[in-house]
């Protein structure tokens, strides 16, 4: 009967095939169904599509594996790519779910530089956001990864095969870092901390954002408010599995320090969450779109998404013709023409 760890592995390939369809998919309708009035963030919903798929890959390919053993953690990806990243997984795995976790908060800032600040935000501005964070991950990585080393031949591996749970298996991939050491300590803080600041940049720019559209509400557009809405919706729904994630962060370095010994198996269970991160974008994002939605829903129905058809009955002044029926045309207003019944379009 497959075990967990089987389960664990399939669960990323799966994770990962709905990822790349539903990246796909919104790819399509940010270029075909994107209204007037969200084009302007058009740009960063791009580029926070293709980070979401180059995450997936990643953390798909990369697959780390986390236990602890007095005092000790070992790491190991689900792959042969060992050999080619040199005991770098929790830096890789951490670095690009933390990059992958600051697309909300960047897609909140370029609303509130729009909106707020009223200045054009160039494609680098949040490319640039991006790298930031991507240099902050390595900096702090770096340190552990160079004092963390393969455990395979070593006295070592031993504390890892005494756990029941890997007693069978292969351990040899395995690496070793000391969880009590400053690189360790300076890692974590990293991983939490950027996650708390991207949270706090969030929701208070995205409640700055909401108070300026309040106050300008009158004159505003009924579009405008709606997709504002929508955006703001969409932001703190994908905000949502991050957070949780962020969460079981926590909980993996507190435990990382306390649990002597287990059975083992049990941090393959607080990293299952991560992979379905790159899923629920792409999904919470078609779900919270009006255009987006509508789009899916037209093309599930095979519905052509262009044509409105309704009931019309148009008179001409002056005259005892009477025509009425199915319109799939917008009428133009013209002189001597009344419309009794117009469409709300």
């Amino acid at each position: 009967m497959p075990d967990l760890l089987f389960f664990y592995e399939a669960m990323y390939y799966v994770a990962f095939v709905c990822s790349m369809c539903l990246n796909s998919l919104l790819l399509y309708l940010v270029w075909n169904h994107t209204e007037k009035t969200m084009r302007a963030f058009a740009n960063i919903i791009i580029q926070t599509v293709i980070v979401d798929m180059i995450t997936s890959g990643v953390v798909t390919f990369s697959q780390i594996r986390i236990e602890s053993a007095n005092g000790d953690i070992f790491e190991a990806p689900g792959s042969s790519l060992n050999k080619y990243v040199y005991c770098a997984h929790s830096m890789i795995f951490g670095g690009i779910t933390n990059i992958n976790f600051w697309s909300i908060p960047i897609q909140a800032i370029y609303r509130y530089i729009i909106i707020v600040k009223k200045k054009k935000v160039t494609f680098w501005y949040p490319t640039m956001m991006f790298a930031i964070v991507t240099l902050d991950s390595i900096v702090c990585g770096m340190p552990l990864t160079i004092s963390t080393r393969f455990i395979g031949g070593t006295p070592e591996e031993a504390k890892v095969k005494n756990l029941p749970f890997w007693k069978d298996r292969d351990t040899s991939n395995f690496c070793l870092f000391v969880a009590r050491t400053w690189q360790n300590l300076l890692f974590m803080i990293n991983m939490v901390g950027q996650q708390l600041i991207a949270f706090v940049v969030l929701i208070w720019l995205t409640s700055r954002l909401n108070k300026v559209i309040r106050d300008s509400k009158a004159h505003l557009s009924e579009r405008t408010l709606a997709m504002h809405s929508q955006m703001t919706k969409k932001l703190y729904t994908q905000a949502a599995l991050p957070g949780f994630v962020s969460i079981l962060v926590t909980i993996i370095c507190g435990l990382c320090f306390i649990l002597p010994d287990y059975y083992g198996g049990f941090f393959l269970l607080l990293f299952t969450p991560y992979p379905w991160v790159s899923v629920a974008n792409p999904l919470l994002t078609i779900f919270c779109i009006q255009s987006y939605r509508k789009a899916v829903i037209n093309m599930f129905y095979n519905r052509p998404r262009s044509i409105i058809s309704s009931d019309v009955s148009i008179t001409l002044a002056g005259s005892n013709m009477r025509f009425s029926g199915k319109s799939t045309a917008t009428v133009a207003p013209a002189t001597h023409l009344s419309v009794p019944s117009l469409l709300n379009t």
